[in-house]
């Protein structure tokens, strides 16, 4: 059995850890630290010098770390919208229409999203504006999916990105469905609408 590389107590010396490879214990020797996140160790006989004492990180971290902020980004810009929601509700879609967007070639000007997303940020808005007393969601399933968006449209258009219904228990108790959808207008603002079935 081998050990998989890390910081590892050090025999020869009491109260340090020493970094295995993998393969072979290296020249790297830290303090013995507790089980918790720190800052950068700074070598006080060279104070301009900070050594990052964490091992080198996996090549498919950058793209996940990419990838939710990308997701943070779209779901930020889909609460954002809910400052509008209410004037959304009242006077309608701006536009008065959402449609499905056209099959476009290019790449996609949205990042994916799924009813997960649509019913996270449903639950989160409905609570935040309580008009929609929704305790909880079943598992939301697709009813319109058009990803991905390729184009954004025209004036007051909106596109329709992703359609979706879940079972929900409200906080009467009463039972039933609602419907969810994420639109897009062409400032590629995420619009977020919902209602009891």
């Amino acid at each position: 059995m081998t050990l998989a590389p890390g910081w590892y107590d050090d025999p020869g010396a009491p109260g340090k850890e020493r970094w295995w490879d993998g393969h072979s214990w290296t020249r790297h020797v830290r303090h013995d630290v507790p089980d918790i996140p720190l800052a950068p160790w700074v070598d006080p006989s060279h104070p301009a010098v900070v050594v990052d004492a964490t091992p080198p990180r996996r090549p498919g971290s950058l793209f996940l770390s990419i990838a939710a902020g990308v997701l943070g980004v779209a779901l930020v810009t889909g609460i954002g919208a809910s400052a509008t929601l209410s004037a959304l509700r009242a006077t309608g879609v701006p536009g008065g229409e959402v449609v499905a967007p056209p099959s476009d070639d290019g790449a996609p000007v949205l990042p994916l999203y799924s009813c997960g997303d649509v019913a996270a940020t449903t639950l989160r808005m409905a609570r935040q504006h309580g008009d929609l007393p929704v305790v909880r969601l079943s598992e939301p399933t697709a009813l319109a999916d058009h990803q991905p968006i390729r184009s954004l449209p025209d004036g007051e258009e909106l596109y329709l990105v992703l359609a979706c219904v879940a079972e929900a228990e409200f906080s009467d108790g009463h039972v039933g469905e609602v419907e969810m959808s994420f639109a897009v207008d062409s400032a590629a603002t995420i619009w977020v609408d919902y209602r009891e079935r």
